[in-house]
Order: structure tokens, then sequence, then C-alpha cells
């Protein structure tokens, strides 16, 4: 395994580091998203160089999923919490050696060391965003989902049922307008052994 983690700060020096320059420092960190259910937050973390300062010095934001295994089964929204602080002290006092902390990038190598692409740095700022979904899917086993299909009318709804007449499951994205003269015709689509897909 390479030394490379050598060249990046720990959170926790980083705090000191920041604190030394900036004796008063007031660190704030706002949930922005959180689904405890599905397991995922969104933190966004605010540095103000003097505790009275009414406006924040940077402002950055932090992500985090929980896992099934490892820190990140439990402490989850504190890692997030932590990895806000980081980033935004990293932009607050630019004299670290990088940006990132430390405990971004072992998350970067975890994810290097499962074949995933290689990324550097900053995964969303160097990575091109259709790799970034990609490396993102292909960690969480998940799948990318497409827009609603639209209508002249907006936005489809989906809609599905059980047919007594061919004792199959039907389902589609039906137009949402009222008068039915002027609706759309519905997309239809069939269920498969994988899920369901556009009928053809």
């Amino acid at each position: 395994m390479s030394n490379f983690l050598e060249e990046y700060e720990d959170v926790n020096a980083r705090i000191i580091r920041a604190r030394s320059e900036y004796p008063s420092l007031r660190l704030v960190a706002y949930i922005e998203d959180i689904d405890i259910t599905k397991g995922y937050i969104l933190v966004r973390g605010e540095a103000y160089k003097n505790y009275e300062d009414e406006k924040p010095s940077a402002v950055d934001y932090a992500f985090e999923i929980r896992s099934d295994r490892g820190v990140n089964l439990h402490f989850w929204v504190e890692n997030a919490i932590t990895s806000c602080y980081g980033r935004v002290i990293g932009l607050l006092t630019p004299g670290g050696i990088a940006r990132s902390t430390k405990q971004d990038m072992e998350k970067v190598e975890a994810l290097s060391a499962k074949d995933v692409a290689p990324v550097s740095e900053d995964l969303w700022a160097t990575t091109p965003v259709a790799q970034t979904i990609e490396a993102v899917k292909n960690e969480l086993g998940g799948i990318y989902l497409q827009a609603k299909p639209e209508c002249i009318h907006g936005a489809r709804v989906w809609r599905e049922g059980f047919s007594t007449k061919t004792n199959k499951k039907w389902g589609n994205y039906s137009c949402t307008e009222k008068t039915k003269a002027t609706q759309c015709e519905p997309v239809w689509y069939m269920q498969t052994s994988t899920g369901w897909a556009p009928q053809v």
C-alpha cells in the first residue's frame, strides 16, 4: 500500500492548526439533508475566524452514507460532521498541505482498492459527472434512475395495477390531463424478471 496518505492532514490536526491561527475560531454544522431509513446525510459547515463574526469566512459541504460494517455502521452522522469541519477548515486556512483531509483520502483509497476507477484528490471537483455517478453506482450497488417521461401536459404519473383479464400486473406513465379526450396516450411498461421495462 502506498504512503500517499502521509501527504494529508488528519481532521483533528487540522482543527488544532486552525485554532492556533484563529484562537476564537467558531465552527458550525447544519444538516442540509438526511434520510435515516436510506442512510445518507449532507452537512454544510461554516467557519468563522472570530467567534463574533456575523458572516462565515468559509463554507463547505460533506456527504456521508451509512455502511453495513465498520465505523459508518453506527457513526455515519458524526463522520459527516467531522469531515465537513475538516473540509471547511481546508478552505479557511490554505496553509495546510492539501484541501482534502486524510479521512477523505482514506475513503478514496478504499474505493480504489475495490477496483472502482481511481480518483484524484477531490472526487467531485476533478472527475467528470458521468464517471462519478458510475463510481457511486458501483460502490453502492445502486441504479441510476432516469427522469420521469413527460408529455405536452408536463411530467407523467406512474400507475400500476393487476389485470384479471390477462392475470398479469400492468404499469404505465400516464398523462395528468383531466379531460380524457385531450389526454396523451400512456407509456406502457411490462414486468420482467428484473423489474419494469418499457413495452416495445
